[in-house]
């Protein structure tokens, strides 16, 4: 397994963008000069184009619509052509062509369609079967109250919480 890597790294300028935003990714090209074929994916292709990437820090900027909610991924295959002549005498082929691929996921995300939630107890603390009111109030960014809307409530206590930090 002690192979080539076929992996690009690319890294995102942020792991968040909000629609009307533009994402922009660093490539960091193995082959500058190659040809890369970039996707934005999610349960398929939304869109792919070809590019030549001229340098080995190559930046790839994405508008970031409403299709790509709640998220994508930028799918990157570099390609480089045969950079020297075929090797003689069996001797390893070190300028035959190659192929790079990476992947970076990025979350998106609507303010517009963002809740505010906001919770209210009777008293700061409780003690075990105690019966705790809870007062729930939901509004839009913009401030509107939704029409229709449904909670779901889990109350755990705060020794859970350890557990699941500790184990």
């Amino acid at each position: 397994t002690g192979g080539v890597s076929t992996r690009v790294d690319i890294v995102p300028e942020k792991t968040s963008y909000e629609i009307g935003e533009t994402a922009r990714f660093l490539l960091k090209n193995p082959f500058p000069g190659a040809q890369a074929l970039i996707s934005i994916e999610r349960y398929g292709v939304i869109s792919h184009w070809q590019q030549t990437c001229p340098d080995a820090g190559q930046v790839i900027e994405v508008p970031v619509t409403p299709e790509l909610l709640p998220g994508f991924y930028l799918s990157v295959v570099l390609m480089s052509g045969r950079v020297e002549p075929p090797a003689q005498d069996m001797k390893v082929d070190l300028g035959k062509p190659t192929m790079r691929m990476g992947y970076a996921q990025i979350d998106v995300k609507d303010k517009h369609d963002e809740l505010e939630i906001r919770v209210k107890t009777e008293r700061e603390e409780y003690k075990p079967r105690d019966v705790v009111r809870v007062s729930l109030a939901t509004a839009t960014r913009q401030g509107e109250t939704p029409t229709e809307l449904e909670y779901a409530v889990a109350v755990l206590d705060e020794s859970v919480f350890d557990l699941i930090s500790a184990g």
